[in-house]
């Protein structure tokens, strides 16, 4: 199946637009719109409505149904290809189903050598210091 190269709204919009050296603000300002929302269909961030086709359409001197075309194609072709994407991630839980995998085998553990055991501390009895005597008193006599 050959792929087809989607037109996005915004981008019509955006060669009709480069074509003549207009702005989001000058073509806004020309069919009496906000620069946001030229932006935002270029961006792809809003779709295209009946009033921007017509607008768009006497503007630029092409026919309405132009617009609505580029919109509704943009539209099928989001629609396909979200289509695809469920069917394939059906296919994948489906097949994922027919062939249960195999359990785990365990992780074979290693068996600890000589060099891997700490040596055991053994600790010396602390010599115990034997108080010192009291300094004798010296007795007159």
């Amino acid at each position: 199946m050959a792929k087809t190269k989607i037109i996005v709204p915004g981008d019509a919009l955006y060669i009709l637009m480069a074509s003549r050296g207009l702005t989001e603000k000058t073509l806004g300002a020309a069919i009496n719109e906000s620069p946001q929302t030229i932006k935002a269909i270029i961006e792809g961030k809003r779709e295209l409505s009946i009033t921007h086709a017509v607008k768009f359409g006497t503007f630029f001197k092409t026919d309405i149904a132009f617009w609505f075309n580029v919109q509704l194609g943009y539209d099928e072709s989001k629609t396909k290809v979200t289509k695809q994407k469920t069917v394939r991630k059906a296919k994948k839980a489906k097949q994922a189903a027919k062939s249960p995998t195999p359990p785990k085998k365990p992780r074979p553990t290693r068996k600890p050598k000589a060099a891997d055991k700490k040596p055991k501390v053994t600790r010396k009895p602390r010599a115990v210091k034997k108080p010192a005597a009291a300094p004798k008193a010296e007795s007159k006599e």
